[in-house]
């Protein structure tokens, strides 16, 4: 059930999710081509679009204060468009090998970034499956901002880039990552 909290303004009010942390919403972009479920107790507080190109979907989790949020979850799709007559399947083809060479690049320069960043601890990178599709996952820890680790799972499909991110301290980066990962593995991108 969604209950309004008592900061609320006549044309503004602060909305909590309260409800059973085994139990699951979903949601759906049918545009961005993507849905996937997570907690009941999570929030979603934006949803970003960018000239169709890039798209956003941040969540937080119920330990986050504003503004001192301790983790965040978020999708993002990037469209990778060509100019073409006819939605031919080799122009197709062409976009979403451009996506997965767009993937590609940014994991080699991530790579590169953590092993020359002295605040990182640890890291690592795997070839992985995300909803069927080939992709990669990078995890670091680092020292600074008080410590922070970070997941992120990428892989292309349909001239798109999707890419699930998950960034906490390290006190609820555990406590989190099952819900985390449950939320990755349904999610599932419209073939």
């Amino acid at each position: 059930s969604i209950v309004a909290s008592a900061q609320q303004r006549p044309t503004f009010a602060i909305l909590t999710r309260i409800s059973n942390r085994n139990q699951r919403s979903t949601y759906q972009n049918i545009l961005l081509g993507f849905k996937m479920d997570y907690p009941n107790n999570w929030m979603k507080i934006s949803e970003i679009n960018l000239n169709n190109n890039y798209s956003n979907v941040l969540f937080v989790t119920p330990e986050n204060q504003f503004p001192n949020l301790k983790t965040l979850f978020s999708t993002t799709v990037e469209k990778f468009a060509l100019f073409k007559q006819n939605a031919s399947n080799i122009a197709s083809k062409s976009c979403t090998q451009t996506a997965m060479k767009m993937q590609t690049t940014r994991n080699i320069q991530e790579i590169k970034d953590l092993k020359r960043n002295p605040y990182v601890i640890d890291y690592s990178i795997m070839n992985t499956i995300l909803s069927g599709f080939p992709s990669k996952q990078i995890t670091f820890k680092t020292s600074a901002l008080g410590g922070l680790q970070k997941l992120e799972i990428s892989a292309a499909h349909n001239e798109r880039l999707y890419t699930l991110t998950y960034i906490a301290k390290p006190e609820t980066y555990q406590k989190n990552i099952k819900d985390i990962e449950t939320a990755i593995a349904s999610f599932q991108i419209h073939k």
